[in-house]
């Protein structure tokens, strides 16, 4: 099999680069969405949902373009050579685990920051079972 791009960064600069080639129609599809909203403003409901199909039809047209969709093999496209070179290149990273300790020690080095966020969201666990019968083996007496 005959690859386009020789490693991930070949593939993702293509991939950057026809990002950056949609500004312009990035820029129309926003031009259009205002258009819909002008339009559904003043109750002139036929143009806002032209104006929105059209949206919807070139957001779909850029996706096309952005995932190089229409390319003649899944090897000739930069969106799936990234994901291809992505795996070769990175496929021996060893696996993170997450623990606990790694939980506290993140909160500890960052000061605390999201205290409020993690605190609600033990409260909500904490709601979740609060009507459910209360078993649980490291909280039972020791045997013996």
């Amino acid at each position: 099999m005959a690859h386009k791009y020789n490693n991930f960064n070949g593939a993702f600069n293509a991939f950057v680069g026809q990002w950056f080639k949609l500004d312009d129609q990035r820029d129309a599809i926003g031009w259009q969405v205002q258009l819909a909203q002008g339009s559904a403003d003043s109750e002139d409901w036929r143009s806002a949902i032209y104006m929105l199909g059209t949206a919807i039809g070139n957001c779909a047209a850029m996706t096309v373009q952005i995932f190089d969709a229409d390319a003649i093999s899944w090897d000739n496209s930069f969106f799936n050579e990234c994901l291809y070179w992505a795996a070769q290149e990175g496929g021996d990273a060893e696996p993170y685990e997450l623990t606990a300790t790694k939980i506290c020690e993140a909160w500890a080095k960052k000061g605390f920051e999201d205290r409020a966020l993690t605190i609600a969201f033990i409260d909500r666990m904490r709601q979740l079972i609060w009507d459910e019968p209360f078993f649980v083996a490291w909280a039972a007496k020791p045997e013996g």
